[in-house]
């Protein structure tokens, strides 16, 4: 676990290595800030971050993480309760940013991308859970003259009065989502009886599906992207991704649910 520290870049991690690799695996980084990248702050880099909780970290720029001409892929994590100027849970600017079985909840931003601010990136989300996040621009997701592809995810209770769920992607190829849908989860992301996010009180909530949600056996099994992290540990990183991010199979029942679980 990495809590509680402060920097001008990278409150949690810094890394700045030209054409480098940063790996970051059943960590937990939480209650750090910054300038930039109050979790953490990666530039020039291959940024993998697996298995880990990214929460409650602050920054003018990327309050979980930032991402400067990095390739950065986030799989099987949490991005919770992050909060910044821009990108309360990821600032990427440049590069590639991919999201898979992942859930990211209860961030904010003052003006762009509650949960994603996205800036010339080649931005995938799939199987995954954006939800509960508020900004001025792209509650959900802030695209900014990117490519953007969602599949197989769910975009819920994003809030924000330029745009809720997604704000101004330049080319969007989606399939297989629900957005704007309520989603029945276990139970919903919340302000907090002060009613404002990005306070001490926010709920994250539990974004696991009720038997009655319309999410269940709603996904595409060819759209699932492959398991490149070798989650199960069988040497195979081109099958598709076998778990949801509770490790339970990722197909059941004949057809994968929508979302990160």
């Amino acid at each position: 676990s990495i809590l509680g520290n402060s920097a001008t870049c990278g409150g949690g991690i810094y890394s700045f290595s030209y054409s480098g690799t940063l790996t970051v695996i059943n960590s937990t980084i939480s209650g750090n800030s910054a300038t930039v990248g109050g979790g953490i702050y990666g530039n020039d880099n291959t940024l993998t971050v697996t298995n880990s909780t990214i929460a409650g970290n602050s920054a003018y720029k990327g309050g979980g993480i930032y991402s400067r001409s990095d390739t950065l892929t986030v799989i099987n994590s949490t991005i919770a309760g992050n909060s910044a100027y821009k990108g309360g849970g990821i600032y990427s600017y440049l590069g590639t940013l991919t999201v898979i079985n992942s859930t990211i909840a209860g961030n904010s931003a003052g003006r762009g991308g509650g949960g994603i601010y996205s800036d010339y990136v080649t931005l995938t989300v799939a199987n995954s859970t954006i939800a509960g996040n508020s900004a001025n621009y792209g509650g959900g997701i802030y695209s900014r003259s990117d490519t953007l592809a969602v599949t197989n995810s769910i975009l819920f209770l994003n809030t924000g009065p330029g745009g809720d769920e997604i704000w101004d992607a330049l080319t969007s190829q989606s399939g297989f989502n629900l957005i704007g849908v309520d989603p029945r989860f276990v139970r919903n992301p919340g302000p907090g009886v002060d009613g404002t996010w990005g306070t001490e009180d926010d709920d994250p909530g539990d974004l696991r599906l009720t038997p009655q949600s319309p999410a269940i056996n709603l996904g595409s099994n060819t759209l699932l992207p492959p398991d490149t992290e070798d989650l199960d540990g069988d040497g195979n990183t081109t099958e598709s991704i076998p778990f949801d991010l509770d490790g339970q199979s990722r197909i059941y029942g004949g057809r994968v649910d929508i979302g990160a679980y």
